[in-house]
Protein backbone atom coordinates (compact mmCIF):
# COMPACT_ATOMS: atom_id res chain seq x y z
CA UNK A 1 0.00 0.00 0.00
CA UNK A 2 1.52 3.70 -0.70
CA UNK A 3 3.21 4.70 2.10
CA UNK A 4 0.76 8.20 2.31
CA UNK A 5 -2.26 6.32 2.26
CA UNK A 6 -1.50 3.76 4.78
CA UNK A 7 -0.10 6.70 7.43
CA UNK A 8 -3.70 7.86 6.54
CA UNK A 9 -5.81 4.79 7.32
CA UNK A 10 -3.95 5.02 10.26
CA UNK A 11 -4.61 8.34 11.41
CA UNK A 12 -8.40 8.24 10.67
CA UNK A 13 -8.69 4.88 12.20
CA UNK A 14 -6.55 5.44 15.04
CA UNK A 15 -7.73 9.54 16.10
CA UNK A 16 -5.42 11.13 18.60
CA UNK A 17 -3.46 8.37 18.50
CA UNK A 18 -0.68 9.68 16.19
CA UNK A 19 2.16 12.68 17.56
CA UNK A 20 4.17 15.03 15.19
CA UNK A 21 7.49 15.58 15.30
CA UNK A 22 8.06 18.87 13.36
CA UNK A 23 11.61 19.71 12.30
CA UNK A 24 12.79 23.15 10.61
CA UNK A 25 11.01 22.35 7.57
CA UNK A 26 8.40 23.06 8.02
CA UNK A 27 8.95 26.46 8.21
CA UNK A 28 11.30 27.04 5.86
CA UNK A 29 8.95 27.82 3.18
CA UNK A 30 7.27 30.72 5.90
CA UNK A 31 11.06 31.84 5.59
CA UNK A 32 11.69 31.82 9.18
CA UNK A 33 15.26 31.14 10.57
CA UNK A 34 16.34 28.44 12.51
CA UNK A 35 18.06 28.83 15.24
CA UNK A 36 21.98 28.83 14.20
CA UNK A 37 20.68 31.06 11.41
CA UNK A 38 20.02 33.46 14.02
CA UNK A 39 23.12 33.02 15.77
CA UNK A 40 24.99 33.73 12.77
CA UNK A 41 23.30 36.77 12.01
CA UNK A 42 23.94 38.31 15.26
CA UNK A 43 27.25 37.54 15.00
CA UNK A 44 27.70 39.61 11.53
CA UNK A 45 25.78 41.82 13.11
CA UNK A 46 28.20 42.06 16.47
CA UNK A 47 30.84 42.15 14.09
CA UNK A 48 29.79 45.12 12.02
CA UNK A 49 29.33 46.89 15.32
CA UNK A 50 32.88 45.88 16.18
CA UNK A 51 33.67 47.40 12.94
CA UNK A 52 35.42 44.13 11.51
CA UNK A 53 34.80 41.66 9.31
CA UNK A 54 33.99 38.26 10.54
CA UNK A 55 34.44 36.50 6.69
CA UNK A 56 32.89 33.09 5.38
CA UNK A 57 33.25 31.80 8.84
CA UNK A 58 31.57 33.89 11.61
CA UNK A 59 31.74 31.04 14.03
CA UNK A 60 35.13 30.97 13.81
CA UNK A 61 35.19 34.76 14.09
CA UNK A 62 33.56 34.75 17.23
CA UNK A 63 35.71 32.60 19.08
CA UNK A 64 39.22 33.94 18.25
CA UNK A 65 37.47 37.45 19.11
CA UNK A 66 35.91 36.35 22.51
CA UNK A 67 37.20 32.83 23.26
CA UNK A 68 34.29 31.27 23.72
CA UNK A 69 31.76 29.09 21.50
CA UNK A 70 29.20 31.42 20.33
CA UNK A 71 25.80 30.50 22.09
CA UNK A 72 22.51 31.98 21.12
CA UNK A 73 21.88 32.84 24.94
CA UNK A 74 25.05 34.75 25.73
CA UNK A 75 24.57 36.67 21.76
CA UNK A 76 21.15 38.13 22.33
CA UNK A 77 21.94 38.96 26.00
CA UNK A 78 25.02 40.77 25.82
CA UNK A 79 23.06 42.12 22.23
CA UNK A 80 20.57 43.57 24.15
CA UNK A 81 20.73 44.11 27.78
CA UNK A 82 17.05 44.77 28.74
CA UNK A 83 13.89 42.28 28.38
CA UNK A 84 12.41 44.34 26.40
CA UNK A 85 15.38 44.59 24.21
CA UNK A 86 15.57 41.33 23.99
CA UNK A 87 11.86 40.64 22.56
CA UNK A 88 12.37 43.51 20.45
CA UNK A 89 15.48 42.35 18.71
CA UNK A 90 14.06 38.41 18.14
CA UNK A 91 11.21 39.98 17.17
CA UNK A 92 13.03 40.65 13.91
CA UNK A 93 13.44 37.22 13.33
CA UNK A 94 10.49 35.64 13.74
CA UNK A 95 7.47 37.85 13.66
CA UNK A 96 6.46 39.59 10.30
CA UNK A 97 6.68 42.87 9.30
CA UNK A 98 3.62 44.47 7.44
CA UNK A 99 5.14 43.56 4.28
CA UNK A 100 6.65 40.49 4.73
CA UNK A 101 2.87 39.28 6.44
CA UNK A 102 1.30 40.58 2.58
CA UNK A 103 3.64 38.09 0.81
CA UNK A 104 2.67 36.11 3.33
CA UNK A 105 6.12 35.37 4.87
CA UNK A 106 6.68 34.67 8.40
CA UNK A 107 3.43 33.44 8.72
CA UNK A 108 1.95 29.54 9.35
CA UNK A 109 2.78 27.78 6.29
CA UNK A 110 0.22 25.26 4.32
CA UNK A 111 1.87 21.80 6.52
CA UNK A 112 1.06 24.44 9.94
CA UNK A 113 -2.48 24.60 8.81
CA UNK A 114 -3.14 21.37 7.16
CA UNK A 115 -1.91 19.91 10.59
CA UNK A 116 -3.84 21.86 12.97
CA UNK A 117 -6.99 21.06 10.27
CA UNK A 118 -6.23 17.32 10.99
CA UNK A 119 -6.03 18.74 15.44
CA UNK A 120 -9.48 20.38 14.61
CA UNK A 121 -11.00 17.14 13.56
CA UNK A 122 -10.30 15.05 16.63
CA UNK A 123 -7.12 13.47 14.80
CA UNK A 124 -3.94 14.53 16.04
CA UNK A 125 -3.81 16.29 20.07
CA UNK A 126 0.22 15.75 20.41
CA UNK A 127 2.67 18.04 18.44
CA UNK A 128 6.59 18.12 19.19
CA UNK A 129 8.75 20.53 17.70
CA UNK A 130 12.28 21.64 17.44
CA UNK A 131 11.27 25.19 16.52
CA UNK A 132 11.72 28.13 18.68
CA UNK A 133 8.91 29.86 16.31
CA UNK A 134 4.83 30.33 17.12
CA UNK A 135 3.69 29.25 13.58
CA UNK A 136 2.22 25.90 15.13
CA UNK A 137 0.19 28.03 17.48
CA UNK A 138 -1.03 30.35 15.28
CA UNK A 139 -2.42 27.98 12.75
CA UNK A 140 -4.05 26.22 15.76
CA UNK A 141 -5.49 29.33 16.66
CA UNK A 142 -6.83 29.97 13.50
CA UNK A 143 -8.88 26.76 14.05
CA UNK A 144 -10.31 27.89 17.64
CA UNK A 145 -7.58 26.09 19.19
CA UNK A 146 -5.59 27.12 22.48
CA UNK A 147 -2.99 24.21 22.98
CA UNK A 148 -0.76 23.76 26.10
CA UNK A 149 2.53 24.80 25.10
CA UNK A 150 5.39 23.14 27.06
CA UNK A 151 8.32 24.75 26.11
CA UNK A 152 10.70 24.60 29.36
CA UNK A 153 10.95 21.43 31.85
CA UNK A 154 9.48 24.08 34.20
CA UNK A 155 6.01 24.20 31.84
CA UNK A 156 5.62 20.22 32.60
CA UNK A 157 4.90 20.46 36.33
CA UNK A 158 1.78 23.07 36.18
CA UNK A 159 0.24 21.69 32.53
CA UNK A 160 -2.96 18.91 32.28
CA UNK A 161 -1.77 15.06 31.94
CA UNK A 162 -1.17 13.56 28.64
CA UNK A 163 -3.99 11.31 29.27
CA UNK A 164 -6.17 14.62 29.44
CA UNK A 165 -7.43 14.59 26.02
CA UNK A 166 -6.54 18.21 25.36
CA UNK A 167 -3.94 19.42 22.63
CA UNK A 168 -0.33 19.75 23.38
CA UNK A 169 2.31 21.46 21.49
CA UNK A 170 6.30 20.08 22.98
CA UNK A 171 8.82 22.94 22.01
CA UNK A 172 11.80 20.85 23.09
CA UNK A 173 13.88 23.55 22.61
CA UNK A 174 11.99 26.56 24.06
CA UNK A 175 10.32 29.36 22.35
CA UNK A 176 11.84 32.40 20.65
CA UNK A 177 11.33 34.98 23.54
CA UNK A 178 12.85 32.77 26.30
CA UNK A 179 17.02 33.21 25.65
CA UNK A 180 17.00 30.12 27.21
CA UNK A 181 16.13 27.88 24.40
CA UNK A 182 18.93 24.94 23.14
CA UNK A 183 20.88 25.80 19.82
CA UNK A 184 24.42 24.81 20.50
CA UNK A 185 25.98 21.30 20.06
CA UNK A 186 26.17 21.22 23.74
CA UNK A 187 22.96 22.15 24.37
CA UNK A 188 21.16 19.90 22.61
CA UNK A 189 23.27 16.50 23.85
CA UNK A 190 21.14 16.53 26.80
CA UNK A 191 17.46 17.43 27.95
CA UNK A 192 16.77 17.85 31.87
CA UNK A 193 15.20 14.59 33.43
CA UNK A 194 11.85 16.28 33.50
CA UNK A 195 11.73 16.74 29.30
CA UNK A 196 13.32 14.01 28.65
CA UNK A 197 10.68 11.92 30.41
CA UNK A 198 7.61 13.93 29.04
CA UNK A 199 8.97 13.00 25.64
CA UNK A 200 9.70 9.29 26.62
CA UNK A 201 6.71 8.66 27.36
CA UNK A 202 5.04 10.59 24.49
CA UNK A 203 7.65 7.95 22.14
CA UNK A 204 6.24 5.12 23.88
CA UNK A 205 2.78 5.76 23.66
CA UNK A 206 2.02 7.34 20.37
CA UNK A 207 2.40 6.58 16.73
CA UNK A 208 5.13 8.94 15.15
CA UNK A 209 5.01 11.27 12.35
CA UNK A 210 8.39 12.80 11.34
CA UNK A 211 8.44 15.78 9.41
CA UNK A 212 11.10 18.43 8.61
CA UNK A 213 13.42 16.84 11.00
CA UNK A 214 16.81 14.92 10.03
CA UNK A 215 18.07 14.09 13.34
CA UNK A 216 21.49 15.54 12.47
CA UNK A 217 22.01 18.56 15.27
CA UNK A 218 19.51 17.16 18.23
CA UNK A 219 21.70 14.37 20.08
CA UNK A 220 19.14 13.88 23.03
CA UNK A 221 16.23 13.78 21.11
CA UNK A 222 18.09 11.29 18.53
CA UNK A 223 19.02 9.22 21.31
CA UNK A 224 15.72 8.90 22.79
CA UNK A 225 13.80 7.79 19.72
CA UNK A 226 16.82 5.31 18.66
CA UNK A 227 16.17 3.87 21.94
CA UNK A 228 12.90 3.53 22.64
CA UNK A 229 10.77 0.21 23.33
CA UNK A 230 8.66 -0.96 20.54
CA UNK A 231 5.34 0.25 19.99
CA UNK A 232 2.07 -1.30 18.43
CA UNK A 233 1.65 2.33 16.40
CA UNK A 234 3.93 2.92 13.54
CA UNK A 235 6.65 5.23 13.05
CA UNK A 236 6.04 7.75 9.34
CA UNK A 237 9.47 9.35 8.69
CA UNK A 238 8.66 12.31 5.92
CA UNK A 239 11.48 13.15 3.45
CA UNK A 240 12.13 14.90 -0.12
CA UNK A 241 15.23 12.69 -0.82
CA UNK A 242 16.77 9.23 -0.02
CA UNK A 243 17.57 9.57 4.14
CA UNK A 244 21.24 9.28 5.03
CA UNK A 245 23.06 10.06 7.23
CA UNK A 246 21.34 10.20 10.75
CA UNK A 247 18.31 10.17 9.95
CA UNK A 248 18.95 6.42 8.01
CA UNK A 249 20.30 5.27 11.28
CA UNK A 250 16.95 6.25 13.10
CA UNK A 251 14.48 5.06 10.61
CA UNK A 252 16.38 1.58 10.96
CA UNK A 253 16.34 1.64 14.64
CA UNK A 254 12.80 2.79 14.44
CA UNK A 255 11.37 0.36 11.74
CA UNK A 256 10.13 3.54 10.52
CA UNK A 257 8.09 3.57 7.22
CA UNK A 258 9.63 6.41 4.62
CA UNK A 259 7.03 9.06 3.00
CA UNK A 260 9.01 10.44 0.07
CA UNK A 261 7.47 13.49 -0.79
CA UNK A 262 7.93 17.07 -2.57
CA UNK A 263 7.86 19.31 1.05
CA UNK A 264 6.46 19.70 3.97
CA UNK A 265 3.58 21.72 2.75
CA UNK A 266 2.62 18.76 0.57
CA UNK A 267 2.76 15.76 2.15
CA UNK A 268 0.45 17.75 5.34
CA UNK A 269 -2.17 19.00 2.55
CA UNK A 270 -2.58 15.46 1.18
CA UNK A 271 -2.70 13.98 5.07
CA UNK A 272 -5.35 15.93 5.80
CA UNK A 273 -7.18 15.91 2.36
CA UNK A 274 -6.90 12.47 2.87
CA UNK A 275 -7.89 11.85 6.13
CA UNK A 276 -10.89 14.52 6.03
CA UNK A 277 -12.17 12.41 2.82
CA UNK A 278 -11.95 9.01 4.46
CA UNK A 279 -13.76 10.52 7.47
CA UNK A 280 -16.52 11.85 5.44
CA UNK A 281 -16.58 7.72 3.71
CA UNK A 282 -17.63 7.10 7.00
CA UNK A 283 -20.96 8.59 6.86
CA UNK A 284 -21.65 6.21 3.64
CA UNK A 285 -20.17 7.90 0.64
CA UNK A 286 -17.94 5.78 -1.83
CA UNK A 287 -13.83 6.08 -0.91
CA UNK A 288 -13.28 7.72 -4.54
CA UNK A 289 -16.27 10.32 -4.08
CA UNK A 290 -15.84 10.92 -1.01
CA UNK A 291 -11.77 12.11 -1.27
CA UNK A 292 -13.11 14.54 -4.60
CA UNK A 293 -15.75 16.27 -2.86
CA UNK A 294 -13.86 16.82 0.34
CA UNK A 295 -10.90 18.08 -1.64
CA UNK A 296 -12.67 20.54 -3.97
CA UNK A 297 -14.47 21.98 -0.56
CA UNK A 298 -11.13 22.59 0.71
CA UNK A 299 -10.34 24.21 -2.24
CA UNK A 300 -13.34 26.09 -2.64
CA UNK A 301 -12.22 28.59 0.15
CA UNK A 302 -8.94 29.31 -0.24
CA UNK A 303 -8.06 31.39 -3.31
CA UNK A 304 -4.55 30.02 -3.94
CA UNK A 305 -5.76 26.35 -4.53
CA UNK A 306 -7.32 27.93 -7.83
CA UNK A 307 -5.21 25.77 -10.12
CA UNK A 308 -5.64 22.19 -7.62
CA UNK A 309 -9.53 23.21 -7.57
CA UNK A 310 -9.54 23.60 -11.47
CA UNK A 311 -7.32 20.10 -11.95
CA UNK A 312 -9.27 18.22 -9.41
CA UNK A 313 -12.96 19.19 -11.40
CA UNK A 314 -11.65 18.75 -14.80
CA UNK A 315 -9.89 15.55 -13.88
CA UNK A 316 -13.12 14.31 -12.32
CA UNK A 317 -15.10 15.17 -15.69
CA UNK A 318 -12.76 13.44 -17.44
CA UNK A 319 -13.02 10.78 -15.62
CA UNK A 320 -16.37 10.69 -15.57
CA UNK A 321 -16.79 11.08 -19.99
CA UNK A 322 -14.56 8.03 -19.76
CA UNK A 323 -16.74 5.47 -17.64
CA UNK A 324 -19.64 6.42 -19.50
CA UNK A 325 -18.36 6.17 -23.04
CA UNK A 326 -21.06 4.21 -25.48
CA UNK A 327 -18.57 1.97 -25.62
CA UNK A 328 -18.77 0.45 -22.19
CA UNK A 329 -22.74 1.63 -22.20
CA UNK A 330 -24.22 0.71 -25.66
CA UNK A 331 -27.30 2.15 -27.33
CA UNK A 332 -28.51 -0.48 -29.31
CA UNK A 333 -32.04 -2.13 -28.97
CA UNK A 334 -33.04 -4.72 -26.36
CA UNK A 335 -32.70 -3.50 -23.08
CA UNK A 336 -35.71 -4.11 -21.05
CA UNK A 337 -37.33 -1.78 -18.54
CA UNK A 338 -35.39 -3.21 -15.53
CA UNK A 339 -32.19 -3.08 -17.62
CA UNK A 340 -32.96 1.02 -17.89
CA UNK A 341 -33.36 1.04 -14.08
CA UNK A 342 -29.99 -0.68 -13.27
CA UNK A 343 -28.08 1.45 -16.15
CA UNK A 344 -29.41 4.56 -14.34
CA UNK A 345 -27.97 3.46 -11.09
CA UNK A 346 -24.61 2.83 -12.35
CA UNK A 347 -24.85 6.23 -14.18
CA UNK A 348 -25.69 7.68 -10.75
CA UNK A 349 -23.13 5.83 -8.88
CA UNK A 350 -20.23 7.03 -11.37
CA UNK A 351 -21.46 10.89 -11.54
CA UNK A 352 -22.00 10.76 -7.24
CA UNK A 353 -17.87 12.49 -7.18
CA UNK A 354 -18.89 15.18 -9.84
CA UNK A 355 -22.31 16.06 -8.99
CA UNK A 356 -21.25 16.27 -5.47
CA UNK A 357 -18.34 18.93 -6.53
CA UNK A 358 -20.44 20.94 -8.69
CA UNK A 359 -23.32 20.89 -5.89
CA UNK A 360 -20.59 22.30 -3.41
CA UNK A 361 -19.16 24.24 -6.11
CA UNK A 362 -21.98 26.07 -6.88
CA UNK A 363 -23.01 26.31 -3.18
CA UNK A 364 -19.93 27.86 -1.61
CA UNK A 365 -18.16 28.89 -4.49
CA UNK A 366 -19.81 32.58 -4.45
CA UNK A 367 -19.35 33.11 -8.14
CA UNK A 368 -15.69 32.94 -8.22
CA UNK A 369 -15.36 29.88 -10.35
CA UNK A 370 -18.64 30.07 -12.49
CA UNK A 371 -16.63 29.46 -15.74
CA UNK A 372 -15.38 26.35 -14.63
CA UNK A 373 -18.86 24.76 -13.76
CA UNK A 374 -20.07 25.30 -17.57
CA UNK A 375 -16.71 24.06 -18.85
CA UNK A 376 -16.87 20.51 -16.69
CA UNK A 377 -21.17 20.77 -17.76
CA UNK A 378 -20.36 20.79 -21.36
CA UNK A 379 -17.38 18.64 -21.21
CA UNK A 380 -19.89 15.73 -19.57
CA UNK A 381 -22.50 16.72 -21.92
CA UNK A 382 -20.86 16.86 -24.76
CA UNK A 383 -21.72 14.35 -27.95
CA UNK A 384 -24.21 12.69 -25.81
CA UNK A 385 -27.60 11.45 -27.28
CA UNK A 386 -26.94 11.49 -30.39
CA UNK A 387 -26.63 9.28 -33.57
CA UNK A 388 -28.63 6.14 -34.10
CA UNK A 389 -29.83 3.28 -31.38
CA UNK A 390 -32.57 2.66 -29.19
CA UNK A 391 -33.86 6.12 -28.20
CA UNK A 392 -34.48 5.69 -24.41
CA UNK A 393 -30.40 4.25 -23.89
CA UNK A 394 -29.52 7.53 -25.94
CA UNK A 395 -31.60 10.08 -23.79
CA UNK A 396 -30.00 8.51 -21.03
CA UNK A 397 -26.87 9.14 -22.10
CA UNK A 398 -27.58 12.70 -21.00
CA UNK A 399 -28.16 11.45 -17.49
CA UNK A 400 -24.99 12.96 -15.90
CA UNK A 401 -24.97 15.45 -17.12
CA UNK A 402 -28.60 16.32 -16.15
CA UNK A 403 -27.63 15.06 -12.61
CA UNK A 404 -25.09 17.76 -12.62
CA UNK A 405 -26.78 20.52 -13.58
CA UNK A 406 -30.13 19.60 -10.73
CA UNK A 407 -27.48 19.35 -8.15
CA UNK A 408 -25.60 22.89 -9.89
CA UNK A 409 -29.17 24.56 -9.97
CA UNK A 410 -30.88 23.51 -6.71
CA UNK A 411 -27.26 24.29 -4.71
CA UNK A 412 -27.18 27.88 -6.80
CA UNK A 413 -30.85 28.38 -5.34
CA UNK A 414 -30.07 27.16 -1.96
CA UNK A 415 -26.92 30.06 -1.55
CA UNK A 416 -28.56 32.43 -3.73
CA UNK A 417 -26.29 32.23 -6.18
CA UNK A 418 -28.01 33.64 -8.91
CA UNK A 419 -24.87 34.43 -10.99
CA UNK A 420 -23.93 31.41 -10.95
CA UNK A 421 -27.17 29.78 -11.91
CA UNK A 422 -27.62 32.37 -14.71
CA UNK A 423 -24.18 31.18 -16.15
CA UNK A 424 -25.28 27.23 -15.67
CA UNK A 425 -28.24 27.74 -17.50
CA UNK A 426 -27.63 30.22 -20.53
CA UNK A 427 -24.25 30.10 -21.02
CA UNK A 428 -23.29 26.01 -20.56
CA UNK A 429 -23.65 24.81 -23.97
CA UNK A 430 -24.57 21.35 -25.50
CA UNK A 431 -25.96 19.77 -29.02
CA UNK A 432 -29.45 19.07 -29.86
CA UNK A 433 -29.84 17.33 -33.32
CA UNK A 434 -26.35 18.29 -34.05
CA UNK A 435 -26.41 21.90 -33.51
CA UNK A 436 -25.26 23.70 -30.78
CA UNK A 437 -27.88 25.50 -28.23
CA UNK A 438 -28.28 26.16 -24.26
CA UNK A 439 -27.62 23.13 -21.97
CA UNK A 440 -30.92 23.87 -20.60
CA UNK A 441 -32.97 22.72 -23.26
CA UNK A 442 -31.25 19.31 -23.74
CA UNK A 443 -30.55 18.85 -19.85
CA UNK A 444 -33.99 18.84 -19.12
CA UNK A 445 -36.33 16.39 -17.41
CA UNK A 446 -37.86 14.35 -18.87
CA UNK A 447 -35.28 13.33 -21.06
CA UNK A 448 -36.20 13.11 -24.80
CA UNK A 449 -38.70 13.92 -27.27
CA UNK A 450 -41.58 11.89 -27.13
CA UNK A 451 -40.42 9.27 -24.80
CA UNK A 452 -43.07 8.28 -22.08
CA UNK A 453 -41.04 7.81 -19.19
CA UNK A 454 -43.89 6.14 -16.87
CA UNK A 455 -42.74 2.36 -18.22
CA UNK A 456 -40.12 2.93 -15.02
CA UNK A 457 -41.00 0.25 -12.65
CA UNK A 458 -43.16 0.95 -10.07
CA UNK A 459 -43.93 4.84 -11.37
CA UNK A 460 -46.08 3.86 -14.02
CA UNK A 461 -49.30 5.68 -12.71
CA UNK A 462 -47.48 9.27 -11.70
CA UNK A 463 -47.73 11.90 -14.25
CA UNK A 464 -43.88 12.91 -13.97
CA UNK A 465 -41.98 9.37 -13.44
CA UNK A 466 -38.68 10.49 -14.15
CA UNK A 467 -38.75 13.78 -11.98
CA UNK A 468 -39.93 12.04 -9.06
CA UNK A 469 -36.69 9.41 -9.68
CA UNK A 470 -34.40 12.03 -9.87
CA UNK A 471 -35.97 13.82 -6.51
CA UNK A 472 -35.73 10.43 -4.63
CA UNK A 473 -31.78 9.75 -6.47
CA UNK A 474 -30.50 13.42 -5.93
CA UNK A 475 -31.23 13.04 -2.21
CA UNK A 476 -27.63 11.26 -2.02
CA UNK A 477 -25.69 13.72 -4.27
CA UNK A 478 -26.65 16.92 -3.04
CA UNK A 479 -26.40 15.63 0.93
CA UNK A 480 -23.22 17.77 1.01
CA UNK A 481 -25.24 20.96 0.65
CA UNK A 482 -28.88 19.70 1.98
CA UNK A 483 -28.79 18.49 5.59
CA UNK A 484 -32.60 19.07 5.37
CA UNK A 485 -35.32 17.25 3.16
CA UNK A 486 -37.53 20.20 3.54
CA UNK A 487 -35.02 22.96 2.33
CA UNK A 488 -34.07 20.15 -0.40
CA UNK A 489 -37.28 19.95 -1.97
CA UNK A 490 -37.76 23.31 -1.48
CA UNK A 491 -34.90 23.94 -3.38
CA UNK A 492 -35.24 21.22 -5.84
CA UNK A 493 -38.78 22.95 -7.06
CA UNK A 494 -37.35 26.12 -7.06
CA UNK A 495 -35.10 24.79 -9.33
CA UNK A 496 -37.22 23.13 -11.41
CA UNK A 497 -39.94 25.53 -11.66
CA UNK A 498 -37.24 28.42 -12.29
CA UNK A 499 -35.31 26.51 -15.27
CA UNK A 500 -38.51 25.86 -17.30
CA UNK A 501 -39.09 29.62 -16.75
CA UNK A 502 -35.81 30.84 -18.10
CA UNK A 503 -36.17 27.46 -21.06
CA UNK A 504 -39.64 28.79 -21.92
CA UNK A 505 -38.25 32.46 -22.23
CA UNK A 506 -35.01 31.26 -24.54
CA UNK A 507 -37.67 29.50 -26.89
CA UNK A 508 -39.90 32.30 -26.67
CA UNK A 509 -36.82 34.79 -27.91
CA UNK A 510 -35.91 32.41 -30.39
CA UNK A 511 -39.29 31.70 -31.77
CA UNK A 512 -41.53 34.86 -30.75
CA UNK A 513 -44.77 33.96 -33.00
CA UNK A 514 -45.00 30.01 -32.91
CA UNK A 515 -45.48 27.62 -30.40
CA UNK A 516 -43.51 27.36 -26.89
CA UNK A 517 -42.87 24.75 -25.06
CA UNK A 518 -41.08 23.89 -21.43
CA UNK A 519 -40.76 21.23 -19.61
CA UNK A 520 -43.36 20.56 -16.44
CA UNK A 521 -41.40 19.21 -13.33
CA UNK A 522 -43.15 18.55 -10.38
CA UNK A 523 -44.31 21.32 -9.50
CA UNK A 524 -47.28 20.41 -12.28
CA UNK A 525 -48.92 17.87 -9.92
CA UNK A 526 -47.90 19.18 -6.92
CA UNK A 527 -49.63 22.58 -8.16
CA UNK A 528 -52.97 20.82 -8.25
CA UNK A 529 -52.49 18.35 -5.88
CA UNK A 530 -52.15 20.26 -3.21
CA UNK A 531 -54.27 23.21 -1.55
CA UNK A 532 -51.08 24.95 -0.24
CA UNK A 533 -49.15 27.51 -1.54
CA UNK A 534 -46.50 25.96 -3.91
CA UNK A 535 -43.34 27.07 -6.31
CA UNK A 536 -45.35 29.04 -8.28
CA UNK A 537 -46.99 30.52 -5.88
CA UNK A 538 -43.65 31.04 -4.04
CA UNK A 539 -41.69 32.41 -7.13
CA UNK A 540 -45.15 35.21 -7.67
CA UNK A 541 -44.74 36.24 -4.12
CA UNK A 542 -41.08 36.91 -4.72
CA UNK A 543 -41.23 38.81 -7.95
CA UNK A 544 -44.63 41.15 -6.31
CA UNK A 545 -42.52 41.37 -3.31
CA UNK A 546 -38.81 42.39 -4.76
CA UNK A 547 -39.84 43.70 -7.74
CA UNK A 548 -36.49 44.91 -10.01
CA UNK A 549 -34.52 43.62 -7.40
CA UNK A 550 -35.48 40.00 -7.33
CA UNK A 551 -32.25 37.59 -7.79
CA UNK A 552 -32.55 35.69 -10.63
CA UNK A 553 -33.44 39.77 -12.48
CA UNK A 554 -30.37 41.05 -10.40
CA UNK A 555 -28.66 38.09 -12.00
CA UNK A 556 -29.03 38.80 -15.73
CA UNK A 557 -31.87 36.20 -16.40
CA UNK A 558 -34.85 37.54 -18.48
CA UNK A 559 -32.54 39.95 -20.00
CA UNK A 560 -33.00 41.88 -16.14
CA UNK A 561 -36.21 42.86 -17.18
CA UNK A 562 -38.88 42.64 -14.93
CA UNK A 563 -41.86 43.01 -17.56
CA UNK A 564 -40.07 40.39 -19.57
CA UNK A 565 -40.20 38.12 -16.48
CA UNK A 566 -43.24 38.85 -15.40
CA UNK A 567 -45.04 38.14 -18.96
CA UNK A 568 -43.05 34.68 -19.14
CA UNK A 569 -44.38 33.23 -16.12
CA UNK A 570 -47.57 34.30 -17.10
CA UNK A 571 -47.54 32.61 -19.99
CA UNK A 572 -45.53 29.72 -18.83
CA UNK A 573 -48.43 29.37 -16.06
CA UNK A 574 -51.06 29.43 -18.62
CA UNK A 575 -49.60 26.64 -20.27
CA UNK A 576 -48.99 24.74 -17.29
CA UNK A 577 -51.89 24.67 -16.32
CA UNK A 578 -53.53 23.69 -19.90
CA UNK A 579 -51.00 20.98 -20.15
CA UNK A 580 -52.03 19.40 -16.66
CA UNK A 581 -55.77 19.85 -17.01
CA UNK A 582 -56.38 16.10 -17.45
CA UNK A 583 -54.09 15.11 -14.69
CA UNK A 584 -56.38 13.52 -12.43
CA UNK A 585 -55.45 11.99 -8.90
Amino acid sequence: MEPLLSLALSVQSNPKGYAFLLGSGISSSAGVPTGWDVVLELIRRLAIAECEDPGADPPEWFRQKYGTEPRYDSLVSSIARSLNDRRALLRTFFEPTNEERDRGEKMPSDAHRSIAKLVAGGFVRVIVTTNFDRLTEQALDEEGIRPNVIDTADSISGAPGLSSGEVFVVKVHGDYLDTRIRNTPEELGEYQPEMAAYLTRIISEFGIVVCGWSGEWDVALRELLSNSPPRSTGTYWVSRREPAGESANIIHALGATVIRTRDADAFAKDLADRVLALEEMTRGRPLGAAVAIANAKRYLVDTANRIRLRDLVLEEADRLVQETRRELFPVQPGLDENGVLERMKAYEALSEAMAGIIGVGCFYGLGVHDSLWVECLEKVAALRGEGGGNSVLLSLELYPALLMIYSAGSSCIAAGQYGTLEAVLTRAKALERGRETEAIKVLRCPLGDGINWSFLPERGREWTPLNNLLFDSMKNLVREVFRDDRRYEEAFDRYEYLSALVHYDLERQANPEGHVWAPIGRFGWRNRRYRIPTVIDWVRQDIETEGASWGPLRAGLFGGSLERATEVKRLFDEWVARATQGWGF
